[in-house]
């Protein structure tokens, strides 16, 4: 069907991606890590609240992605001593790609890059989503007043 075109442009698209902002020491590692660690964040999260089942081992994956990048980065800064080249950055793309599609970020990812702009349902299901992670509910604890969060959302909806 469809699904398995979709999930191999995705990939594809993504270690593209990687590969093209290879172009600066360190870039392509730094911005791998920063996002393996946010996609590990993200699934410890998960699993904390019981949305993500304790076999799945996408936050593993994310957290060791984000350990080798963070420890390849002192020999790729100006000047590199060595560097990732076209198949390691293909694959840090990939890996990169596969815990988005297979590890924790299934529903975001798809959310934000595959669905189409629904006017009101979309708002809704970000909503449901936001608050079943806890995100935006308690405004007391971020120390956030009520007031800014209401801007907050209305910025939010109007990026949506």
């Amino acid at each position: 069907g469809v699904i398995p075109l979709i999930t191999a442009l995705w990939v594809v698209a993504l270690a593209n991606a990687i590969n093209l902002i290879d172009g600066l020491d360190g870039l392509a590692a730094g911005i791998v890590a920063i996002g393996a660690g946010s996609l590990a964040v993200y699934g410890l999260r998960l699993e904390y609240l019981g949305l993500l089942p304790l076999q799945n081992v996408g936050p593993l994956v994310a957290v060791i992605a984000c350990g080798v990048c963070l420890g390849f980065l002192p020999f790729n800064f100006h000047p590199a001593k060595v560097f990732l080249g076209t198949t390691g950055v293909t694959f840090l793309g990939t890996m990169i790609a596969v815990l988005s599609i297979f590890g924790t970020a299934k529903v975001p990812t798809a959310l934000l890059v595959l669905a189409p702009r629904q006017p009101g349902r979309f708002d809704e299901v970000g909503t449901r989503h936001a608050k079943r992670l806890g995100l935006g509910v308690h405004c007391s604890h971020a120390g956030l007043d009520a007031a800014r969060v209401g801007a907050a959302e209305r910025m939010r909806r109007t990026v949506l």
